[in-house]
C-alpha cells in the first residue's frame, strides 16, 4: 500500500508543479503568499459544507484479478485525492460510487476508509462510511491551500466468469454521478492479471477508451492512465486465457467416445462380423447349417435342451417322419431365430447371449432337418 501511496504522491507533486494554483503555501518559493498566523483562526471559523470547490485530482483504481480467482472475486482498491480550491474550509461529505454487490473491507476494524496525508505517506486515521445504494460517503475536513489528503477504500466484488472457452469477468466504475460524485482530473487503472489475459475498456457509450490513454506494463501489472478524461464511467472486461490445446484435445476425445457409444448399435449392424453371421444364418435356413470348426465348437457351449425338445428329437429318431406338431415346433424355432437376429442387430443383446441362443436354435433345427432327410 505504501508503494501505491508514494506513486500517487509523485503524480500529485507533478500536477502541483505544472499548475501552481493547486500548490500549498511556499511551494512556489514566493513566501509572501503564506497566510499570517492570526488569519488561521479566522479561516478555521470560515467553514462551508458545500463541496462546489472540492475537486478530485486523481482517482487510482487497482484491480487484482488473480489473488481471489479461485473464489470468483475481484479485489479492488481505490485511492482518491481531493483538493479544496476555494477560500473557505470544507467540512462535509465526500462521495464515490462503488459497483453493486461490492463488499467493502472494514480496515483494521476501525472504519472503512483509510485517510493518508500526502506529506507523510502514513495513514492518519480511519473514517466510517455511509452507504446509500451504490454511493458511499464519509465526512471529513479539507482546508484551503493545503496538501490534498488521500482516501483509500478497499472492497471485493463477485465476478463469476462468463463463457467456457473464453472466460470473461467484468468490472464497472462510474465517476460522475449527478450531484453526488466528482469527475477526476486524472484516472489511472492498475490491473493485476494472468499472462495472456485480454483486456477491453469502454466508456458509457460502449466505445473503447484504450487509445485515449497511455499504457505501461510492470511484470504482471498493466497500467492505463488518462489525463483530463471525458468519459463518465468505464466498463472493463477481463478475458482469461482460452483453454489450452491439450485440454481441448481431452474434451474432443471424451466427446468422440460418447458419440461412439451412442452410434455403436448402428456401427455394429454394419460390421463385417455381423454380415458374416447373417450369411451363415441364411445358408443354414435355406440349405444346410454349416458345421462348426473344432475351435468354434470348443468356444461355444450349447445349452441343455428342454424336456419338450428332447421329446421332439426322440420322436424324430424313432420314426424319421415329422408329425404336424414337430413341423410347428420347427417353424417356431426359425421364427425365434429371426427375432434373435433382429434383437442382436438393434443392439439390445450382448454378444455372449446372442451366440449361446443362436447355437441352441441352430442345433435343434439341424437335428430336425437331418431326421427329415432320413428315409421313412
Amino acid at each position: 500500500m505504501k508503494r501505491t501511496i508514494q506513486y500517487v504522491i509523485l503524480l500529485l507533486l507533478v500536477i502541483f508543479f505544472i499548475n501552481p494554483s493547486w500548490a500549498f503555501p511556499g511551494m512556489t518559493g514566493n513566501k509572501s503568499t503564506a497566510q499570517p498566523a492570526n488569519n488561521i483562526t479566522q479561516q478555521d471559523n470560515n467553514i462551508t459544507e458545500s463541496d462546489q470547490d472540492i475537486v478530485l485530482l486523481i482517482h487510482l483504481i487497482e484491480i487484482d484479478a488473480v489473488s481471489m480467482l479461485s473464489e470468483n472475486k475481484l479485489y479492488i482498491r481505490e485511492t482518491l485525492a481531493f483538493k479544496n480550491t476555494g477560500t473557505m474550509r470544507f467540512s462535509g461529505l465526500l462521495r464515490t460510487w462503488v459497483p453493486g454487490g461490492a463488499d467493502i473491507i472494514n480496515q483494521a476494524g476501525l472504519g472503512e476508509i483509510a485517510k493518508t496525508e500526502m506529506s507523510t505517506g502514513e495513514i492518519s486515521g480511519y473514517l466510517p462510511v455511509t452507504r446509500n445504494g451504490d454511493i458511499i460517503s464519509w465526512k471529513d475536513d479539507i482546508g484551503t491551500n493545503t496538501i490534498a489528503p488521500l482516501y483509500v477504500v478497499e472492497y471485493t466484488l463477485p465476478s463469476k466468469p462468463e463463457g467456457m472457452l473464453n472466460k470473461a469477468r467484468n468490472y464497472q466504475k462510474v465517476f460522475l454521478y449527478p450531484a453526488l460524485t466528482k469527475q477526476p482530473s486524472m484516472v489511472q487503472v492498475k490491473l493485476t492479471r494472468s499472462q495472456g489475459t485480454n483486456i477491453v475498456i469502454t466508456d458509457e457509450t460502449g466505445n473503447s477508451v484504450l487509445d485515449s490513454g497511455s499504457l505501461r506494463e510492470e511484470n504482471n501489472d498493466v497500467i492505463y492512465t488518462w489525463d483530463m478524461p471525458r468519459f463518465k464511467e468505464i466498463n472493463l472486461s477481463i478475458s482469461e486465457p482460452a483453454i489450452a490445446p491439450s485440454t481441448i484435445a481431452i474434451y474432443a476425445l471424451i466427446g468422440g467416445l460418447i458419440i461412439l457409444v451412442l452410434a455403436y448399435p448402428v456401427i455394429r449392424k454394419k460390421s463385417e462380423r455381423l454380415r458374416s453371421i447373417e450369411e451363415k444364418l441364411k445358408n443354414s435356413l435355406e440349405k444346410k447349417p454349416t458345421a462348426a470348426s473344432p475351435e468354434e465348437a470348443n468356444e461355444q457351449e450349447i445349452p441343455e435342451t428342454t424336456e419338450d425338445e428332447k421329446q421332439v428329437a426322440d420322436d424324430v429318431d424313432s420314426t424319421g417322419i415329422l408329425t404336424e406338431e414337430q413341423e410347428r415346433q420347427n417353424n417356431d424355432l426359425r421364427i425365434k431365430l429371426n427375432e434373435l437376429e433382429k434383437d442382436y442387430a438393434s443392439g439390445n443383446m450382448l454378444d455372449e447371449e446372442y451366440e449361446e441362443l443362436r447355437g441352441s436354435y441352430l442345433a435343434q433345427i439341424e437335428k430336425i432337418n437331418k431326421m427329415k432327410e432320413r428315409p421313412g
